[in-house]
């Protein structure tokens, strides 16, 4: 008689001891983070599939009519609660018809749980074909995530999910056929009942896990790149980040032949207004700039850095030196229509802008950020609340 491939006892043991590892591992994340609701979902989850086949492995006379013991039901549960976990993770992401499709599964779930109880007979049939539709489910919705840019996890996840999703399926439907061949029994062999679904298991139960540690990895990751690139006072660029941007774009605009132009705005009498009315209203002056600047620079080619104390540069794509200037003079004059009230007096808040042109020819903005600073001195020695602009040399102007 030939060995059967696959030792259910061992794989029983090795699926259920990374669960519950996942699971105190999750709990240790939620535990120094309790907002982060999704670590929680997630924990619940791992120790709810452990528990199932940690059950399984101490009754493994169960393993060929499954649903004759809730483990079936518990792990639908665990699916629904990974999913749960998913939603909140992503909750600013998700479509809109999550919630039906979610209210799809947790009917999956409980189909899991009663049917097998209700007919006994019918038991594996359920319980796989539950598990399957929460796993492609949540495997489409991932798919129909509207970020921009998703997380190269999320992709694996999603996989990962169709993969298992996919198994579950095909052996629900080899539960209802295997019996009918000719040669079979009316009643599927224990090893397909019980070896095939755990081998599925072992090859990626785990590894959707894996996909979730990997997912709030990245997450961290780039919020961590983020605010090294971000001013946290008002959310723009800050210096780093401009600079960071700045190769790309340059290069970009250049070999289409595209004007670029530089913008440096400097508040005036900012040192006066945090010595006599204090930094709080030197905060207000500021996001007054910044929420101004964001709505007259309407083009998302167009974009702001905090370029240090109360300095601003604003780089203008596909803009002249003409186009820089009328943008230029309706930011001055947004902002000066707009006076901060303190008490029953009011401070006028204006800015002077200095306006240059950045050639082809420089592959940076060392040379236009000193024409601008020069455009913004001449500003502030004419008068303050003025835009002037400071031309190329010649020769660099030709040489574009």
């Amino acid at each position: 008689m030939v060995s059967p491939m696959l030792d259910l006892h061992t794989l029983l043991f090795c699926g259920a001891t990374p669960r519950f590892a996942f699971a105190l591992l999750f709990a240790m994340l939620w535990s120094r983070n309790r907002a982060s609701w999704y670590y929680l979902f997630w924990a619940i989850a791992e120790f709810l599939w452990g528990t199932t086949l940690a059950g399984a492995f101490l009754e493994p006379t169960a393993l060929p009519s499954l649903g004759n013991m809730p483990w079936s039901a518990i792990a639908a549960a665990a699916c629904v609660l990974t999913w749960v976990g998913l939603l909140h993770f992503d909750v600013e992401t998700w479509p809109r018809s999550s919630h039906e499709i979610l209210g799809g599964a947790v009917a999956a779930a409980l189909w899991g749980l009663v049917v097998p109880w209700v007919s006994p007979g019918t038991a594996v049939l359920p319980s796989y074909l539950s598990d399957s539709v929460i796993c492609l489910l949540a495997a489409v919705v991932l798919v129909r995530r509207r970020e921009p840019a998703p997380l190269p996890a999320h992709v694996a996840f999603s996989l990962v999910f169709g993969v298992f999703g996919t198994a579950l399926l095909l052996a629900a439907i080899a539960a209802v056929v295997v019996p009918l061949l000719p040669g079979h029994r009316a009643t599927p062999s224990a090893a397909l009942l019980g070896e095939i679904p755990l081998a599925i298991d072992q090859i990626a139960g785990c590894l959707v896990f894996v996909a979730l540690l990997a997912m709030t990895g990245e997450r961290a990751l780039n919020r961590l790149e983020s605010e090294a690139l971000h001013d946290p006072q008002t959310g723009l660029l800050n210096r780093r980040g401009l600079e960071t941007s700045l190769s790309r774009m340059l290069a970009l605009a250049h070999r289409s032949n595209s004007p670029v132009s530089l913008l440096l705005a400097d508040i005036d009498h900012f040192k006066s207004i945090n010595d006599r009315y204090g930094h709080h209203m030197g905060d207000v002056a500021l996001q007054l700039v910044v929420t101004t600047a964001r709505r007259v620079l309407k083009r998302q080619s167009d974009f702001a850095a905090r370029f240090g104390g109360d300095e601003f540069a604003i780089l203008l794509l596909d803009t002249d030196l003409a186009g820089a200037r009328m943008v230029a003079e309706k930011l001055r004059k947004a902002v000066a229509e707009q006076p901060i009230a303190v008490g029953e007096n009011s401070i006028d808040i204006t800015l002077s802008i200095g306006v240059s042109l950045v050639p082809s020819s420089e592959p940076d903005l060392i040379a236009a950020l000193a024409r601008a600073d020069q455009g913004l001195y001449l500003a502030k020695s004419r008068g303050r609340n003025q835009v002037a602009e400071v031309a190329a040399q010649p020769e660099a102007a030709a040489a574009g």
